[in-house]
């Protein structure tokens, strides 16, 4: 229940709970920012690095149609072939994982795992995706070459992890040439660039966590010495009233007993003035009485006209 003494405790919470809800929503508007914008950076890093790494596949294709458009062997085929296949081995795949070349008819051309002459028209990922199949039609239906996604398992690993592949038909060969990169490794290396990020994220957040706390001990320090001043405010304006309130009291007590003085020196008069035309022990009609009742009949009667002045009148 409200009283006087609640008064000071109000005056404490209100603006305290007031600033302190408006400052954590303040903070909490800027972490939701700050989380916001790490989400669409992140986003963007993902898309652009996916990005890039799928025109680093489309470069090492180009480059390995480039050693066959200007090699010296174009005359002799087989020897051509053997040198692209080397050069593909050795020099293309040394940095990009590996290349892989199948023909029409999903046998092996290389490989780094699987013999040459393999058929792999059974090979399918953990989805069921025909994998061979879907390279040598991606191949074919896009003479630029396109990307296929699917799910195999890398080189000294158990699990199959999800892969984005570039394909390329060669048809002059016969050849479909594969080269792809790991998601897992893609994750990774997005990880790394938008770790800088994440850690100027905490950064702000714990900056914003620490305003919040110092701006709460400000607000309640101010609150409190606050709620006091306006407490002493209040008791002395209150102790006046009260001072006040006693000095009314005081005066209309005061003005009451003269009131009652002088209604009190009236009545003693009155009965002063009845003893005054009484005998004190018959209680009769003294002579200052008879002398005022004569004096009073005399004037009476000489102010009144006679029976004589009346006829002649």
């Amino acid at each position: 229940m409200f009283s006087e003494k609640n008064i000071s405790n109000l005056i404490f919470s209100v603006p305290f709970i007031g600033i302190l809800l408006s400052t954590l929503l303040f903070t909490t508007l800027i972490i939701n920012s700050e989380y916001t914008s790490l989400k669409n950076d992140t986003k963007e890093i993902r898309e652009n690095y996916i990005s890039n790494e799928k025109k680093v596949l489309k470069r090492k294709i180009k480059e390995v149609l480039n050693f066959i458009k200007y090699s010296t062997f174009k005359d002799n085929k087989e020897l051509l072939q053997k040198n692209t296949l080397n050069y593909i081995e050795n020099i293309i795949a040394k940095d990009n994982g590996y290349i892989y070349i199948i023909d029409d008819k999903a046998n092996v051309i290389s490989h780094p795992i699987l013999k040459k002459g393999t058929n792999t028209a059974h090979l399918k990922d953990k989805n069921g995706f025909k994998i061979a199949e879907n390279l040598i039609k991606t191949g074919k239906n896009h003479t630029d070459g396109n990307f296929l996604s699917y799910y195999w398992t890398k080189p000294k690993e158990s699990i199959q992890k999800e892969k984005t592949a570039f394909i390329y038909y060669l048809k002059e060969w016969n050849w479909v040439i594969a080269i792809g990169g790991y998601m897992d490794v893609v994750e990774k290396d997005i990880l790394n660039k938008t770790k800088e990020r994440e850690t100027l994220l905490y950064e702000n957040v714990s900056y914003s966590i620490f305003v919040f706390i110092i701006l709460t001990i400000l607000i309640f320090i101010f609150s409190y010495f606050f709620s006091r001043m306006i407490n002493k405010i209040f008791i002395k304006y209150k102790k006046d009233v009260l001072k006040k309130e006693e000095e009314l009291k005081n005066l209309n007590q005061s003005l009451k007993n003269q009131a009652d003085d002088e209604v009190f020196k009236r009545t003693k008069k009155e009965e002063e003035l009845k003893l005054a035309y009484k005998e004190i022990l018959t209680g009769l009609p003294n002579r200052i009485k008879l002398a005022q009742v004569l004096k009073h009949r005399t004037c009476l009667l000489y102010t009144s006209p006679s029976p004589r002045d009346q006829r002649g009148s």
